[in-house]
């Protein structure tokens, strides 16, 4: 999978979470519990002293702003001014390398105070310097990296210095969701944690052994897949396996891994052991997104259709079946680590903010314990390591000492169109080889090839498309 859809496919994870975390008048309601627990002197944040100008924060636009912060921060601090800095940006043909660009002109520029931020684009602005290192305004609140769960703070010091410069409130993590009515029906064991991807195809294929496929039933179905590459872009994401070196000028598909990954992917899609279902995207100005039907219409686990499928932590259960989950897929060099781990959102203070103190203030509250307790009564996970006694589920204490995947920052970018291209192309070679038309060799080979003249393309036209 190119990068530019792995971007897409958090971001989709991050919706889908979003959409479930409930409507918004229950928002309000543990808004209102936080209003009288802070009245009774809750010491997850402090009030900012005589607040002159307004809190400056650059987020994604004011919708995003209105979702995620501003119940909280109106409750927390009713006498906080706040002025949106957007952050969203939109173009024709989207590029990350223009995107950064972008947002370092948007820090240099217009100065904010604090930045609500994600993955990559945080590790970009924490290794170009535009970031404040945390550590002494932990120290001085007796705020320790260990009261956050090790996964996050190892994802949040993945720089060059290694250093703290932003704090997550929640986590999110995706496991292995399994319909264990269909595993007692066709006489198959239930998963367990730790799996790696071929244990998992190894079960979906017991399905098709046993019959299931000939009464509608499939293994293993991906909400959003639509075809061999779909899967095998899963399973490369779980290894940390990229189409692309970091300057995306070097094509690496005809490789010991990818070949590995093609193999054990094939066999079983060949076999039926995958579920294919098409959702239908609706789309709103520049943004494409699912909504509640076309999720359910795409959703074949929840239908019963799917013997397993991935999903978060708190989706797995459903009404009309029993289920399970465990953590798996996981990385097969380095099983402590987990497909789907992920810190959700990251408050960082920018290296050039005016009102520093003030936006400490909000981070400290928004990644402190009281905002643990609000989230272990809603579908959020907090990255506190107090969460864990508030929220007594055995899996949660498991989650907590597992660890995300790796995967290295991107330096420079292939625009949209150029992704494009090769998405196209390997998706026509991918035909080619569920057809039998070619060997996977034969096929890996293509992919390499024709790939690497697409990139030379884009390049030696001095990065123009």
């Amino acid at each position: 999978m190119s990068t530019n859809s792995n971007r897409k496919k958090v971001k989709a994870w991050m919706l889908r979470f979003r959409f479930r975390s409930g409507p918004k008048i229950a928002r309000l309601a543990v808004i209102c519990l936080a209003m009288l627990v802070l009245a009774a002197g809750c010491s997850g944040g402090g009030q900012p002293a005589e607040v002159k100008e307004p809190l400056r924060i650059a987020i994604y636009n004011e919708a995003s702003y209105n979702h995620s912060l501003r119940d909280y921060l109106e409750a927390a601090f009713p006498d906080l001014q706040v002025e949106i800095i957007p952050t969203e940006y939109s173009t024709a043909d989207y590029n990350i390398t223009d995107y950064r660009k972008f947002l370092a002109k948007l820090m240099d520029e217009k100065h904010p105070d604090l930045i609500y931020t994600y993955g990559d684009d945080y590790r970009y602005l924490a290794s170009e310097g535009y970031l404040t290192d945390l550590t002494d305004d932990m120290r001085k609140d007796g705020i320790r990296e260990s009261d956050f769960q090790q996964g996050a703070i190892e994802e949040l010091k993945d720089n060059p210095d290694n250093r703290l410069y932003g704090l997550a409130p929640q986590l999110y993590s995706r496991v292995l969701c399994y319909n264990k009515d269909l595993f007692r029906k066709y006489g198959v064991e239930e998963p367990a944690d730790g799996m790696a991807w071929s244990d998992i195809i190894r079960l979906a294929s017991r399905f098709v052994s046993a019959g299931a496929v000939e009464e509608g039933i499939v293994g293993f179905h991906s909400m959003g897949a639509n075809g061999l590459g779909s899967y095998v872009a899963r399973v490369a994401w779980t290894e940390g396996i990229q189409q692309l070196g970091s300057d995306s000028r070097t094509v690496t598909l005809n490789t010991p891994a990818w070949k590995s990954i093609y193999s054990s992917v094939l066999e079983g899609y060949r076999q039926g052991a995958f579920g294919v279902k098409e959702m239908k995207e609706r789309i709103e100005g520049n943004e494409a997104y699912f909504d509640e039907d076309a999720m359910k219409e795409a959703d074949l686990f929840g239908k019963g259709k799917a013997a397993m499928t991935i999903d978060g932590i708190k989706q797995c259960k459903k009404d009309s079946f029993e289920t399970g989950g465990v953590f798996a897929p996981v990385n097969s060099a380095d099983p402590g680590r987990i497909a789907g781990f992920v810190v959700v959102d990251i408050l960082a203070i920018p290296a050039a903010a005016e009102n520093k103190a003030d936006a400490w203030e909000v981070v400290k509250f928004m990644t402190g314990d009281y905002m643990a307790k609000l989230l272990s009564g809603t579908d959020g996970i907090s990255a506190r390591m107090s969460y864990l006694t508030m929220n007594t589920d055995p899996q949660m204490k498991k989650l907590f000492q597992l660890m995300p995947v790796k995967t290295p920052l991107i330096r420079e970018s292939i625009p949209r169109s150029v992704h494009t291209a090769l998405d196209e192309m390997i998706t026509r070679e991918q035909k080619e080889l569920v057809a039998g038309n070619k060997t996977l060799d034969e096929a890996l080979a293509s992919m390499q090839t024709e790939g690497q003249q697409i990139v030379d393309k884009f390049w030696s036209s001095g990065g123009n498309t």
